[in-house]
């Protein structure tokens, strides 16, 4: 299993909190309907002037609790799930020596509640996120719109009781070229880690590129796709499951588009979607994943 600790360069372990049932249909256009399982990845990153970062935090028991009630109970309707204390951010990151303490950053790659939940288990990290996604989400405590946001597939309670300090990226002010994207925020100025717009699956969903942990190019896409498939074939979800609950069904195809491009032209790179089992049988493989 093993630490991780901070040296001179960025090291990276990625968890899994919970296993949830779908269809293959459903994330594969066109594929069989066989009943599959899809992860809830999240990422530790230890950095070394920066600390103990985190990309994302999974899925959360807190989920039944915010989804007891109509119509909210139809998310959990709709993505049957084990969930286990255990298997929390918090608790899975003690595996390798890190106390939620210790956490001084978690980047949101979008709101939804199997990647969002776990904050409230770090109140002193600060939250980093794309301002268009904060914005959309109805962060600020005085707007509420529950409702209107569950069309979206957000469940507002699980982070309207949070009170970390919060950075949003402003990709129209910081957005530089970078060699493998149109735009890309250069996140702590020092070329070790690269935030991405990736959106249509939400209206501000952002991926995060590394290009040098242990020798390896990483980049997490959160839900810029959700199997390997997609990005193997340029082939995108069910089409009522994007009409029904993306931001922007347009968007999600071009986001997937320039995904099977950018895995074309660059065949070392691992694209790591936070849903994807294939993804993360390949992350053990490579000494990425803590079980």
């Amino acid at each position: 299993m093993g630490k991780i600790e901070i040296h001179n360069k960025v090291a990276v372990k990625v968890f899994n909190t919970a296993w949830v049932r779908t269809r293959k249909c459903i994330l594969l256009a066109g594929a069989n309907c066989e009943s599959i399982e899809a992860a809830a990845l999240f990422a530790v990153i230890a950095h070394p002037k920066m600390g103990i970062i985190l990309f994302d935090t999974g899925h959360h028991t807190r989920f039944y609790q915010a989804t007891r009630d109509f119509p909210y109970r139809l998310h959990s309707i709709l993505t049957p799930c084990d969930l286990k204390e255990e298997n929390n951010a918090a608790n899975q990151i003690t595996k390798i020596g890190i106390k939620p303490d210790d956490v001084k950053t978690i980047i949101i790659s979008h709101g939804h509640a199997d990647h969002i939940p776990g904050i409230i288990d770090f109140p002193n990290a600060k939250i980093i996120l794309n301002k268009t996604e904060y914005d959309f989400m109805c962060w600020d405590k005085k707007k509420n719109h529950s409702v209107k946001l569950f069309k979206y597939a957000y469940l507002k309670s699980l982070y309207n009781d949070c009170n970390n300090e919060i950075m949003t990226v402003d990709f129209s002010k910081k957005g530089k070229k970078h060699k493998l994207f149109d735009t890309a925020v250069d996140l702590w100025d020092d070329g070790t880690m690269y935030l991405v717009q990736l959106p249509g699956h939400t209206k501000g969903q952002m991926g995060l590129y590394m290009d040098n942990v242990d020798s390896r190019q990483l980049f997490f896409v959160g839900d810029g796709a959700y199997l390997q498939d997609n990005i193997r074939y340029n082939i995108p979800t069910w089409k009522l499951f994007q009409k029904t609950f993306y931001a922007s069904p347009d968007d999600f195809v071009k986001t997937l588009e320039m995904l099977y491009h950018l895995q074309k032209a660059n065949p070392e790179l691992l694209i790591i979607p936070s849903h994807c089992k294939e993804t993360w049988n390949i992350l053990k493989s490579i000494n990425l994943a803590v079980e």
